[in-house]
């Protein structure tokens, strides 16, 4: 009987190894043609990947074109829209009106015509270097750049052309009204412009020295009489004092005025304006106004005190903005700390851009690091240092190729600053890549292993060939979902409106796929043929042989701990707290949405600087925030102005993906001069003056908002004898071609005085190079506050649209096709960020929320893996917020992005869930899916985290922030798709086949 069992037992032994046998060449046979090639040929393959991707290169730096960020700014405009629509075409109009342009303000055939018989003075705007014909009288003022106005400290009237300019700020409670610091404001000038670049770019006063600087020190030196700022005494001050006492009150209530007490060209300007520049004590000259109005910042008004208390002051250089300051900067103000009470707490030298160039480039040091650090780690977790290398390699080429097909197949030459983030991201997700890839093959190997033994007439490479297939059987499902749902989160921004925002959606979202390509292909070639060939023991009592047995003997311990810590104690934490955590974080979930949603909420962006690029610290981002502080800037802030323009279409034909490209004109069928044009304008004109936003504008003698009405009045007034036809016996509506000698003639005579000179802007009609009246402008000055909310705003926009546009609709057909345009940038903005961000986080969800489903083919885990997204993005969004955040574009992207970058923990983790072998029990396949690639996901995370934490010392907001959101949306990824998830999972995952579709 013992025998017949020995017998029966061995009988048993021989047909399970021969059962095992065939099995395993059932395996071997039934590889499929793509594992068979990855086992036998893994170098062809890094080959035709090195091949491609070099070409690639080559193409790409022969006949593309290289990146340019000297304009960091550009792309981040509104395109797309209705009111982008209209901006667009209102900024092309600005840019194609002048002299031998689309349009013009003046009919320069009639003007040249009449200059030509002798009509007119001897000069005329377009025909003698943009001088003023001002009563026979030539004043010469370039006009091609004027910006504001102001007069220099001699006394001497000069039109600002963008000149250079900072800001004292004094501390410790010093103020800036004293002998002291009026000396040391005078000696830091004189450091500061003591530069040996300095006298190539200022303006100058003689051949041998600069005009002198516009600044507090040297006005109260001229108004004392002293020669110089370094030469003022205490009594000089004193006297100042008396006389700046003696101005205020004038200057607070308008009457001190830009040239009053002065016998220049700004006294006639004064008299044509109707000023009352005839109260103001003689003293009150050009040099008080300027202390008041640009030097000092604007407190002296508003407290009623008259006492001159102050920490702010303002210098202008006579020195133009631009590339000419940028060697000043560096050598004066760039990294050089200011030690005393008074600094330079702001500047504005138009470099932003240039330095902001310099810094990227500067900056790509954190970039580097972070990628190094990454690197560093997967050797670590791999013990290759060719993997690691063919890892970095496959990174870069996937970059390499998306920027081939960005540029070349999908014909996008614009590369904003902002496609430099996408390194990161694909510094995160191509290690994501490798770490879960090498993790499961280093599993699928140990788990084949168990029937080493078991021979078969088939060679070793088809052994590699099944490991090969169990490990994308794995793994492939995993890296398409994380992949596919990362780049659709990308690719949803390219419904973006905003340019930038748009080119960046699809740049990184190539990327996603180009590197998820590389990572099905190149990266398992790679660990196959360092599986095959570049395995080797040392065995030798040499140096290098010693210290690469301590390192393996460090990994496996480090390897013991991170097994002990993801099969025992994460298991435990995991299942034994599960309805701890799900309630957690379900409740902090719930929190940050109402921190999100209600209070404080993720604010829309509240300046016209909505892309901000330094740190707000920055002397160039300070400047801005310190001029509104002076009275200055007030002259160009205020109030919005709605123009309505008639006969040109709000079409923008450019290219939305090429901020250069904004198309042309397009101009309607337009007759103004038909009378029931006429009548129309001017009843358009009465409805405008009734609306509840009307605000009559300032010096209404000279400004005419509806030019209809200041030609019909010009014609009353003048006598028949010498002004026929256009004079007060000729009725209106006028004939059309009365209508349009007079508008001619009334224009040419608005070229006789500075006031009146007419700009792009200007309202009025608009010529074309025959003179024909192609366009008309009608402008609305309303009272509607430039600093109100988005909410205001879009309030007055409506009310503008349900009112004004309803008459604009009901013009004659002569006149079809109106429209209203204002300053509405940031407003277009504001609601381009908004309703884009949440159609991108729409989109995302919604296609993350097909490709789970698609992929597990299962419901509840589908459900799942969503509320694990939805709370990922609240806590990321909320954290944000509370770090003051506003909804600029930078962070629009990252929103936007979060859905993508929030999903790749979980569905690894729903992937594994699923093709656990214990179907029915939900906690057994929760351990199976922590045992497999819990310490991938958490190695991941972590140098992502690491990656983050590199950009945090970057110059580049950009940079800097996009690493802090690198940081905090990985922390909350790990812990919500560890704990929540896998938490749920454990509490109400599915079991057998419920769930399963």
């Amino acid at each position: 009987m013992s025998g017949n069992r020995n017998k029966q037992s061995y009988e048993d032994v021989l047909k399970n190894i021969e059962r095992k046998r065939i099995n395993r060449e059932n395996e071997e046979l039934n590889i499929g043609w793509y594992c068979w090639l990855l086992s036998e040929y893994p170098a062809l393959i890094i080959f035709l990947c090195v091949c491609l991707s070099s070409t690639l290169l080559v193409v790409t730096l022969v006949y593309g074109e290289l990146p340019d960020f000297s304009d960091p700014a550009k792309g981040f405009e509104v395109r797309g829209t209705e009111l982008s629509d209209r901006l667009v075409t209102w900024e092309n109009m600005m840019n194609q009106t002048g002299y031998n342009s689309t349009l013009s303000n003046y009919p320069y055939v009639y003007l040249k015509r009449k200059a030509l018989m002798g009509k007119v003075g001897p000069c005329l705007a377009p025909f003698c270097g943009h001088a003023i014909y001002l009563k026979q009288n030539i004043v010469n003022m370039k006009l091609s750049t004027i910006k504001k106005e102001i007069t220099i400290y001699a006394g001497e009237p000069i039109v600002k052309l963008g000149y250079s300019r900072w800001i004292y700020e004094a501390t410790d409670g010093v103020t800036l009204w004293s002998l002291q610091s009026l000396l040391q404001m005078c000696k830091t000038a004189h450091q500061i412009l003591d530069h040996q670049e300095y006298p190539e770019v200022c303006l100058r006063k003689t051949l041998s020295s600069c005009c002198p600087t516009i600044s507090l020190a040297n006005h109260v030196a001229y108004i004392s009489g002293v020669k110089s700022c370094f030469n003022l005494t205490q009594d000089d001050v004193l006297k100042a004092e008396q006389v700046l006492m003696l101005c205020a009150p004038y200057y607070c209530s308008g009457d001190l005025q830009l040239g009053c007490n002065s016998s220049d060209l700004n006294t006639l300007n004064r008299y044509m304006s109707g000023s009352r520049c005839g109260n103001v004590p003689g003293v009150c000259t050009d040099a008080v106004y300027n202390i008041f109005h640009y030097l000092i910042q604007g407190s002296l008004c508003t407290n009623h005190s008259m006492r001159f208390n102050f920490t702010l002051s303002s210098v202008f250089l006579p020195a133009y903005t631009g590339k000419g300051m940028l060697d000043l900067y560096y050598d004066k103000f760039h990294n050089q700390p200011q030690q005393n009470s008074i600094r330079v707490s702001s500047i504005d030298f138009g470099v932003d851009g240039l330095v902001f160039e310099d810094l990227l480039l500067a900056d790509s040091i954190y970039p580097g690091v972070a990628m190094l650090l990454l690197l560093v780690i997967v050797w670590i977790y791999t013990s290759s240092l060719f993997i690691t290398t063919m890892h970095l390699v496959a990174t870069t080429a996937a970059m390499v190729t998306s920027y081939f097909i960005y540029q070349f197949i999908f014909d996008v030459t614009f590369f904003p600053f902002l496609n430099l983030t996408s390194t990161l991201v694909m510094l995160g997700l191509s290690t994501d890549h490798i770490l879960v890839l090498y993790s499961t093959w280093k599993r699928c190997c140990s788990e084949d292993k168990v029937y080493e033994r078991v021979t078969t007439k088939h060679p070793v490479g088809r052994r590699i060939g099944v490991v090969a297939k169990s490990t994308m059987r794995h793994v492939g499902w995993s890296l398409f979902v994380t992949s596919f749902t990362t780049s659709s989160a990308f690719f949803s921004n390219a419904w973006s409106s905003v340019s930038a925002i748009k080119c960046f959606g699809i740049y990184t979202g190539l990327a996603v796929l180009c590197n998820l390509i590389f990572a099905l292909t190149w990266l398992p070639a790679s660990i196959i043929f360092h599986h095959k060939y570049l395995q080797f023991t040392c065995n030798t009592k040499s140096v290098f042989c010693c210290i690469i047995r301590l390192f393996t003997r460090i990994r496996n311990q480090a390897s013991e701990v991170s097994r002990v810590f993801f099969h025992q104690i994460q298991v435990l934490l995991v299942v034994r707290f599960r309805i701890l955590w799900v309630t957690f974080f379900t409740l902090l979930a719930i929190t940050s949405m109402y921190i999100v949603v209600f209070n404080p909420g993720f604010q829309l962006p509240r300046s016209a600087s909505y892309l901000q690029f330094f740190e707000q610290k920055h002397l160039f981002e300070q400047y801005p925030l310190q001029q509104r502080y002076f009275d200055f800037d007030k002259d160009y802030k205020g109030f919005l102005s709605v123009r309505f323009i008639f006969g040109i279409e709000p079409i923008d034909d450019g290219n939305p993906r090429n901020p250069d490209d904004k198309g042309n004109i397009h101009f309607t069928r337009f007759n103004v001069s038909d009378p029931q044009s006429q009548r129309w304008l001017l009843n358009f004109c009465t409805i405008l003056r009734s609306h509840k936003f009307y605000r009559e504008p300032e010096n209404s003698q000279f400004s005419s908002m509806c030019f209809i009405e200041t030609l019909k009045k010009w014609i009353e007034s003048r006598p028949c004898k010498t002004g026929a036809p256009c004079c007060k016996m000729t009725k209106f509506p006028y004939k059309p071609n009365v209508f349009e000698l007079c508008l001619k003639e009334a224009i040419s005579r608005l070229n006789v005085v500075p006031q009146l000179q007419l700009f792009p802007s200007s309202p009025g009609p608009r010529f074309d190079s025959k003179d024909s009246i192609r366009s008309v402008i009608i402008e609305f000055p309303t009272n509607q506050k430039t600093s109100s909310t988005q909410s205001e705003i879009a309030e007055f926009v409506k009310e503008i649209e349900e009112t004004l546009q309803v008459h604009v609709d009901s013009a004659p057909r002569t006149l079809a096709g109106g429209w209203f345009v204002s300053s509405l940038n940031l407003y277009a903005l504001q609601t381009s960020l908004y309703t884009g961000t949440l159609t991108s986080v729409g989109i995302s969800l919604l296609v993350a929320q097909i490709v789970i489903l698609i992929t597990s083919r299962n419901l509840v885990v589908s459900i799942f893996v969503n509320l694990s997204i939805g709370g990922v993005i609240f806590v990321t969004v909320a954290t944000l917020a509370l770090a003051g955040w506003e909804l600029n574009v930078l962070e629009s992207v990252t929103v936007s992005i979060s859905v993508g970058l929030s999903v790749d923990f979980t569905a690894h983790y729903a992937i594994a869930y699923l093709l656990a072998p214990e179907k029915s029990d939900r906690q057994r396949r929760v351990e199976h899916a922590l045992a497999r690639i819990g310490s991938a996901i958490a190695t991941a995370a972590f140098t992502t985290f690491l990656a983050g934490l590199g950009m945090l010392p970057a110059s580049v907001l950009a940079y800097k922030r996009f690493g802090i959101f690198l940081m905090v949306i990985m922390t909350s990824s790990w812990v919500y798709s560890n704990y929540f998830f896998l938490g749920l999972l454990s509490l109400l995952g599915p079991q057998g086949n419920c769930g399963s579709l």
